[in-house]
């Protein structure tokens, strides 16, 4: 119609395109897709995230001063859990800029001394706007947030280069996403997204959100299906977040406790009118956010730099009593295989099989809608075909 690449009208009966906060039109894939297709496009979408993720978190750890491999096991409990597994496989793309998430927290500790991490902090957020990363671009932000008030509240030192870093990071995010941040807006406003809050959950399953190694869809006593709360690490790794307290005395790893811990109080949804989730709620874009429990992987990214911790003080633990070094390495590599191979074999059977037809062949027919459903969305475009059904709410 004309009207590209502000109209799509094979969504939703005819949609807004650029408008739609969660549209991936400036995803990192889509040169990927207009040279080899939507179905290269896409994997390439995942494992390019992939990537950035698990070296977003290496480097994370290694700033916390994490020797190499044990920065790697930090990586493999952030970038292997159940969240991204659930998230990729489940066609949840526009989640995949949490990937992100460690390269948020790693320019904004630079950025308290460089202007530089400013302006890359900007840069992170403002491709989490541009590849319609709408939960993780928001839920980023309450975690810079966290970070933000303990740095001001402990360090006063550093207060100065707090409140820098966040000027200098609105500024570039304003201006290096405004080519879909303005459309957003305006969209948002004249059609705004209702969510009633809902969902409360109690330490059990808060718990079992981590260590559950269920996979059906089926929640017993939940608002949402369990896939929306599965962030498994494995046992091991939780018990190492719940038994390395004894690192409270540390600033750095404090702070990593405290956003862990306000994560948690958010992901537990409503208690009250005084729980965070609902006063949260009453904030833009909060308010249009639903299933509190995606907080979770704020917290899973600290139990990740915990882990790394871990695995750090393991071989001089193991030597002083009586392993010799070498042994003591090997038995921390023997830890963290075992810990990444049950995360794989664990959060590998939430890849979904993919679409099972065979594409059709693209057609030149003259356009037309139909009633479809997600699943054939993809065979649908390829037919010239309009999907009148939607997989989100359009007033």
């Amino acid at each position: 119609f004309g009207q590209f690449p502000l109209w799509n009208p094979y969504y939703c009966g005819g949609n807004a395109q650029l408008g739609n906060p969660q549209t991936q039109f400036f995803s990192l894939a889509t040169p990927v897709s207009l040279l080899a297709g939507a179905a290269i496009g896409i994997k390439a979408h995942i494992f390019i995230h992939y990537l950035l993720g698990l070296y977003g978190a290496w480097r994370l750890a290694r700033s916390h001063g994490l020797q190499a491999l044990r920065a790697f096991g930090a990586a493999v409990v952030f970038g292997l859990s159940g969240f991204f597994a659930m998230r990729a496989g489940g066609g949840h793309s526009a989640f995949l800029p949490f990937f992100f998430l460690p390269w948020a927290a790693l320019f904004y500790d630079a950025g308290k001394t460089h202007l530089a991490g400013g302006v890359a902090l900007g840069l992170t957020l403002a491709l989490q706007v541009m590849e319609g990363g709408m939960y993780p671009f928001s839920l980023t932000g309450g975690m810079l947030a966290f970070l933000a008030a303990f740095d001001l509240w402990t360090r006063p030192i550093s207060r100065r280069g707090v409140v820098r870093t966040a000027l200098v990071a609105l500024g570039v995010l304003l201006l290096a996403a405004a080519v879909k941040l303005v459309v957003v807006l305006e969209f948002t406003s004249e059609f705004p997204r209702q969510v009633p809050i809902k969902d409360s959950l109690n330490l059990t399953r808060v718990l079992s959100m981590f260590v559950g190694r269920a996979t059906a869809r089926q929640c017993e006593g939940c608002v949402y299906v369990w896939p929306e709360y599965i962030n498994y690490v494995g046992p091991l790794v939780l018990a190492v977040f719940i038994f390395s307290l004894g690192r409270l005395g540390s600033l750095q790893w404090r702070r990593a406790y405290v956003v862990a811990a306000l994560a948690t109080l958010v992901l537990i949804g409503d208690h009250g009118p005084w729980s965070p989730y609902v006063l949260l709620h009453n904030v833009p874009p909060y308010d249009s956010l639903r299933v509190p429990g995606r907080w979770a992987i704020l917290v899973v990214l600290q139990m990740a730099l915990l882990f790394g911790a871990f695995l750090d003080d393991l071989p001089g633990w193991l030597s002083r009593r009586g392993l010799t070094p070498s042994r003591a390495t090997l038995v921390t590599v023997a830890i963290l295989g075992a810990v990444g191979l049950d995360m794989m074999l664990q959060n590998g059977k939430l890849w979904a099989p993919g679409f099972q037809e065979i594409p059709p062949p693209v057609t030149s027919e003259p356009f037309r809608q139909e009633r479809g459903n997600a699943s054939t969305a993809f065979q649908d475009v390829r037919r010239n075909v309009g999907n009148v059904d939607c997989y989100e709410n359009v007033q």
